[in-house]
């Protein structure tokens, strides 16, 4: 049964059987007409990339079969099948040219490109005037699931039906089974073929299947079947096909109805299940009532980030209907979503959003220092909505861009610009996009690693962005801090030095002017520390931490998580920690550490996965207020990776717990394995974000007067820039993809290397209107220009361009064929010969 939401689906893979009937018409009537029947099916099972694939590949071997089983047919025929392929793209124009445009299938590409017209499915209602059946219906996802009726008083009458409806096709088979013919022999094997393949499929921790099904995942496209349940679609066809082979030699008397009625009584007894809670769960129309006054807002135009951690995902584990009202608020919307995890968010710039929606008060602490305010919260707090009160607007332009070495501590680069430098901040990466117009921004220590340390000091090199200006060195909050520069070499320190100048100990930001260069090395040294590691038994060199593994997630029994070290593989010393998990989650750590408040450490280790973010760590202390930190780390593919996080100890912690853990593959495919080495923890100077170097660009930029703009759809705006003088960026909220374009309306494009990612997902551009307005432009007196520029997603046009044809073709097959079927039928006149 599922849940309702699955209908669709459902639909999609009931499509095979028709397909088949297709086929089979075509060469038992002699009529190629019957091949559009197929195709029709075939855009039916679109309804999913699983449906679509398997009923294309599986019909269309049908279709070879019975091709080469009548080769005179098709080779008389061939004119009228090439003619048949033709109107057959014709009419699949709509999604071919789109999908040729993207250039992927990849699951990822085509979920973050594509963007449809957003559909209010709540707004059914007052159309349709039928109550709010419809929003039950667009809600149901998650709500009526088999397995939640599972219990003492059905779950025997499930096993009960399933078993009798085995006996009784088993009983069927051997009374009839010397009288089926061959062709039906021929079926029912393949039937029963197909059904045990498609058992074990879905059995995806049996024998082969799994190591099967990893290789298929891992083709191009084979996120299509990531999911093994998948498969189980497919299992009631072969079993309704092998039924009704051996019904065919049932005689028609008082037997045959005995058998439909223990049939239906058998299957009154699998799906018994459903009736306990079918008038509320199913006949009961859900409403909206978690998230009404979002349904209310209007975000047309809006972008909004949801904030995760694992609470949050515990939470939507547990309330499935929650999750689900929102996801259906949110697609009924014409609003930019992203989601990322709490653990990555300072590598987007926060402040580039209208919106932040966190849970389980994720979002408070790292919207700390950017402009946001609480807005209202949802189902009983679990949720809360944060407003920029600062918002930019969907298309606006900017004359100073940052680009950052990596998108990495962002909010700190942020107060930095818009609290001491009065700017606006927006970023792109340097290894992106390298532009005198861009100014460069690093901080000194912000990738500060174990092998930049020796005994009291720290060392950083930094290198500017190429075709940068003037350098200056920002310090934040420094006291009692003194520094010596020499040509490319600058010292700090907080002792007292002869050759070294005092910066003062007011507080604040200081500033230091740097000559121009190439290369800068900074050199911090404090003698109060040492970068001796605090860990031992470091590279588990003296045997495991703890005797046994723990387990981290025991929700219930069969945990299937084991934990040894491994000789063969390591980074240092003679063995690496393993963790293996299936079910529950592996974890283990060190003993307490103690530590000391308000003090800075430095934390690192190798780690490795296998084809999965199995790998992950956690970070507490025993302060007042359980203080901690927790990552989920990405797949190495089989590399080794080492980690380095910066911690600040928490006012009142004494003591630091460190656990390691493996998470299990959640497709059930593989085996979630972790190897860990190397862990190292030091007691280091505070320097990291207080120190960042400032490259000026050698072009400086202007702002244009004005920049408006008119939103044809959600993938075509016209804009409107007035008074640009200069070379400026233009950049919009919406999700950065390299097919959006940007252009005059009717004239030039900007070219492609001037598209860039602004603030890690937005589409820039720079623009220069001195080479892009040769023509089509307008230039003031004052020596500007006024320009207006189409921005559009390439596959949308497409798509429009697709199913115009699409639409024609079809139109025109129709039209043909009802015409054609209208002659047929007509009476043919009698004409009498003279002879007669």
């Amino acid at each position: 049964m599922g849940n309702v939401s699955k209908i669709g689906l459902v639909l999609a893979a009931a499509m095979l059987p028709l397909c088949f009937v297709a086929i089979q018409k075509v060469f038992e009537k002699q009529q190629l007409r019957y091949l559009l029947l197929w195709i029709a099916c075939l855009n039916v099972s679109l309804i999913h990339p699983f449906t679509l694939t398997v009923n294309l590949l599986v019909s269309g071997g049908y279709l070879l079969y019975m091709a080469n089983y009548n080769k005179s047919y098709i080779a008389k025929n061939i004119p009228k099948l090439l003619l048949v392929g033709l109107i057959g793209l014709l009419l699949n124009a709509y999604f071919l040219l789109p999908l040729a445009s993207i250039g992927s299938v990849s699951k990822d590409v085509l979920s973050s490109n594509v963007a449809s017209v957003p559909t209010d499915y709540t707004l059914l209602i007052a159309v349709a005037n039928t109550g709010d059946i419809f929003t039950g219906l667009s809600l149901a996802k998650g709500v009526l699931k088999d397995y939640e009726f599972y219990d003492d008083s059905t779950q025997i009458l499930y096993f009960l039906g399933i078993f009798s409806f085995y006996v009784i096709l088993f009983g069927v088979y051997v009374r009839v089974e010397k009288r089926l013919s061959i062709s039906d022999r021929k079926y029912f094997a393949w039937s029963l073929a197909a059904f045990l393949v498609l058992l074990l499929l879905a059995a995806v921790n049996y024998l082969f299947v799994k190591d099967l099904i990893r290789l298929i995942v891992g083709l191009p496209g084979g996120w299509i079947f990531r999911s093994p349940l998948k498969w189980q679609l497919y299992i009631p066809f072969t079993l309704a096909t092998i039924l009704a082979i051996a019904l065919v030699y049932i005689p028609k008397d008082s037997r045959k109805l005995a058998l439909y009625s223990m049939l239906a009584v058998s299957f009154l007894c699998m799906n018994a299940f459903i009736s306990t809670d079918i008038y509320s769960k199913l006949l009961t129309p859900r409403e909206i009532s978690q998230f009404g006054a979002l349904q209310q807002m209007n975000l047309d135009q809006k972008n909004l980030l949801i904030i995760n951690d694992e609470s949050c995902f515990s939470f939507a584990s547990s309330n499935p209907g929650v999750m689900t009202e929102l996801n259906q608020i949110l697609t009924s919307k014409n609003v930019q979503v992203k989601q990322l995890s709490i653990d990555v968010a300072e590598t987007v710039n926060l402040s580039s959003y209208d919106y932040v929606l966190g849970c389980q008060t994720t979002a408070e602490e790292t919207l700390q220092g950017y402009d946001f305010n609480p807005r209202t919260t949802f189902a009983d707090n679990a949720f809360q909505l944060y407003a920029n009160t600062k918002p930019k607007a969907y298309v606006y332009a900017n004359q100073k861009v940052f680009a950052l070495e990596k998108p990495q501590q962002v909010g700190n680069k942020y107060q930095l610009v818009t609290k001491t430098l009065n700017s606006e901040f927006d970023f792109i990466d340097i290894p992106a996009h390298s532009s005198p117009t861009t100014f460069g921004l690093q901080a000194v220590y912000e990738n500060v690693t174990f092998g930049d340390m020796n005994g009291s000091s720290i060392k950083a090199t930094l290198r500017p962005p190429p075709n940068s200006g003037a350098q200056t060195l920002y310090l934040k909050n420094t006291d009692n801090l003194n520094y010596n520069l020499s040509n490319s070499r600058l010292s700090l320190t907080p002792e007292d030095k002869a050759d070294h100048q005092t910066l003062g100990s007011n507080g604040g930001t200081k500033v230091i002017e740097l000559p121009h260069t190439d290369k800068l090395s900074i050199n911090y040294d404090d003698s109060r520390y040492d970068a001796v590691n605090m860990l031992s038994n470091p590279s588990l060199e003296q045997g495991l931490w703890q005797q046994q593994v723990s387990d981290c997630y025991a929700y219930g029994k069969n945990a299937k998580i084991s934990m040894h070290t491994n000789k063969d593989d390591k980074t240092n010393g003679a063995q690496s920690l393993q963790l293996e998990a299936q079910n529950h989650v592996a974890c283990t750590g060190p003993s307490s550490i103690t530590v000391q408040a308000n003090q800075n450490y430095l934390l690192s280790f190798d780690y490795k996965t296998f084809h999965g973010r199995f790998a992950a760590y956690y970070v507490s202390f025993d302060d007042e207020a359980g203080t901690s930190f927790f990552k989920r780390l990405d797949d190495t593919t089989g590399d080794w990776a080492t980690i380095t996080k910066n911690i600040m100890v928490p006012s009142g912690a004494h003591n630091l717990k460190l656990l390691m853990y493996a998470y299990p593959d959640s497709s059930g495919i593989n085996t979630g394995l972790a190897r860990y080495d190397n862990f190292q923890l030091a007691a280091t100077p505070n320097v990291q974000n207080h120190f960042y170097l400032l490259s000026a660009p050698k072009q400086v930029l202007q702002q244009p007067k004005k920049v408006s703009y008119s939103v044809t759809d959600p993938t075509k705006t016209t804009i409107r820039v007035e008074g640009a003088r200069t070379p400026f960026y233009l950049e919009t909220k919406e999700s950065y993809n390299p097919r959006w374009s940007l252009g005059l309306d009717g004239g030039e494009r900007v070219e492609e290397a001037n598209h860039v990612k602004i603030n890690n997902y937005m589409n820039g551009w720079l623009i220069d209107p001195s080479e892009l307005c040769q023509s089509s432009c307008t230039k003031n007196n004052d020596g500007s220009y006024d320009l207006t520029l189409v921005m559009e997603f390439a596959p949308q046009r497409w798509l429009y361009i697709g199913t115009t044809i699409s639409t024609l073709t079809l139109v025109t097959t129709v039209g043909y064929l009802m015409y054609d079927r209208s002659r047929s039928r007509a009476p043919k006149k009698h004409v009498v010969s003279r002879s007669q």
